[in-house]
């Protein structure tokens, strides 16, 4: 049974990837005149909590948008995914690969970068053998499937990442629901949080057995993060010279930071033989991506390629090619999840200036069938085959797993 809150996801990510289909002149301005608006369906309220009395804010939406829509029906002589992925390395452009990056980064290009490999027998970094990771080294990209390990691996993050949907984690603050034990029997809530303006809510929780920190973000349920789903115009990262992050996602993380990492540096430095693993679903995934190598940015000599991990769900783009390649550049491990058709990891476009960063593993056949695209950042060889052809549907769903639900 569907939740309400997966009804909500879906509602807001189909206005969010609608309107970025439309094309518009300006950036979401609210109340500008002449500006479209988005009309709620019948029954929602016209208050939003935070934003004061009267109708919600009108949105605008980026330049360079392209016009169009979806298809009003699948296409019945639509090619298999390997007939799709073969078209597509032979026929795919260099015009629609992002420029050459600077010389401050890699030498490399959506795809043909990589420095990871898929693996189901390597070495962790604290010296233990993992059959579960994917390596990360150079070489060209590739495409191979996921193992049995592996994609169980997988599972675990995502069923982790649903979590945070679970009402008694964060607003009780309790660890007893029916994820909480099957995917970490033995975690200890450090901290909750949520904010008042994004509404970013997630959780800090600890790991004895398995030597883990777990940072975790909660996706898309309220108007105000779909607020933040729609504030898509570019604003620099930190202090890295033309790495340029999406505006509603940077500025939530930013609102919780001092809510958690406090939190998570006093864990680390009490066990430094743990690990941190940040993960989330949709906007959480997002939101997880950012927050994970902020730690690296903020302190390197505590937070590296050696100890932090993150895995994303169904995460949209977040930032252009340079933050892209700086994000590589770090070293971090990225495990960025695709269920076959979802449309949200193709939000905002690659037309005006995003590209995805980490190895993706795309979902051909729930749960059982996963194709890893060994380049590190965005490859042309995996769920960007079927990008004209995407639904919210398959956004609701990872490995089995109901995102948005609590068992």
């Amino acid at each position: 049974m569907v939740s309400f809150i997966s009804i909500s996801q879906g509602i807001s990510f189909c206005l969010l990837a609608s309107s970025m289909m439309v094309g518009s002149s300006a950036f979401p301005v609210a109340g500008q005149p002449g500006t479209p608006t988005i009309s709620l369906p019948p029954g929602f309220p016209t208050e939003l909590p935070g934003f004061g009395s009267g109708n919600l804010p009108s949105f605008s939406l980026p330049p360079g948008i392209p016009t169009g829509a979806f298809p009003t029906t699948f296409p019945t002589n639509f090619p298999s995914f390997d007939d799709r992925q073969s078209a597509s390395d032979s026929s795919k452009s260099d015009s629609k690969k992002p420029s050459s990056p600077n010389s401050s980064f890699k030498e490399t290009s959506p795809d043909a970068p990589s420095n990871v490999s898929a693996t189901s027998n390597n070495t962790s970094h604290h010296g233990v053998k993992n059959e579960t990771s994917i390596e990360r080294r150079s070489g060209s990209n590739s495409v191979v499937m996921a193992s049995s390990s592996q994609i169980s691996d997988l599972k675990k993050h995502a069923g982790i990442a649903s979590i945070a949907y679970c009402p008694t984690v964060i607003a009780m603050k309790q660890w007893n629901c029916i994820p909480c034990k099957k995917y970490i029997s033995d975690g200890k809530l450090i901290t909750t949080f949520k904010s008042v303006v994004s509404d970013t809510n997630g959780f800090v929780v600890s790991s004895a057995s398995q030597k883990t920190i777990f940072l975790v973000f909660r996706g898309t349920t309220s108007y105000q993060q779909s607020v933040v789903d729609m504030t898509a115009n570019f604003v620099p990262f930190s202090k890295v010279s033309g790495a340029m992050v999406h505006a509603g996602f940077y500025n939530s993380v930013k609102e919780v930071i001092n809510n958690y990492y406090p939190k998570i540096q006093s864990a680390i430095k009490a066990n430094p033989d743990y690990k941190v693993v940040v993960t989330g679903h949709s906007l959480g995934g997002a939101q997880a991506l950012i927050a994970g190598v902020d730690l690296y940015d903020r302190d390197p000599s505590l937070f590296n390629s050696k100890n932090v991990e993150i895995y994303t769900i169904g995460q949209p783009r977040v930032g252009n090619t340079k933050f892209a390649k700086w994000v590589d550049s770090t070293g971090i491990s990225i495990h960025r999840s695709v269920h076959t058709r979802d449309i949200v990891p193709h939000v905002p476009p690659r037309t005006i200036g995003y590209l995805h960063v980490g190895v993706e593993s795309w979902i051909k056949a729930d749960p059982s069938t996963v194709q890893i695209c060994t380049s590190n950042l965005e490859s042309n060889s995996c769920s960007d085959t079927v990008e004209a052809f995407t639904n919210i549907m398959d956004h609701l769903t990872y490995f089995g797993i109901g995102m948005g639900t609590c068992f």
